[in-house]
């Protein structure tokens, strides 16, 4: 960790960051979506694959631009994207935009 003192804490953090939100989700996303979304017990599977497949397709998808565009930029880009989408859809869900449901059709 010497010479590169900032960078190795740079990607430490990142990774634990990483690590406790991803493990955060994944573990509790069924109790979550049977509490809160209605979702029947025995159908908690077929969310949970959609997420794997998301987690697969997305290195599939960006892997590229991890070489093309630099990895600072996509590091930068993929955290910054992602907190913003969270923001968006905490701002839609306190708006009441948003529902379990979906987008509501009406605000009244």
């Amino acid at each position: 960790m010497g010479s590169y003192r900032s960078r190795s804490i740079l990607i430490l953090s990142l990774m634990v960051a990483q690590a406790f939100l991803f493990n955060a989700v994944f573990f509790s996303f069924g109790l979550l979506i049977t509490k809160f979304s209605g979702v029947a017990k025995g159908q908690v599977g077929a969310y949970l694959i959609l997420l794997a497949m998301s987690n697969f397709c997305g290195p599939l998808l960006l892997g590229r631009l991890f070489d093309t565009a630099g990895t600072r930029k996509m590091i930068a880009g993929t955290y910054a994207t992602a907190g913003l989408i969270l923001i968006i859809a905490a701002v839609a869900f306190g708006l009441q935009v948003l529902s379990r449901h979906g987008l509501r059709h009406s605000l009244g």
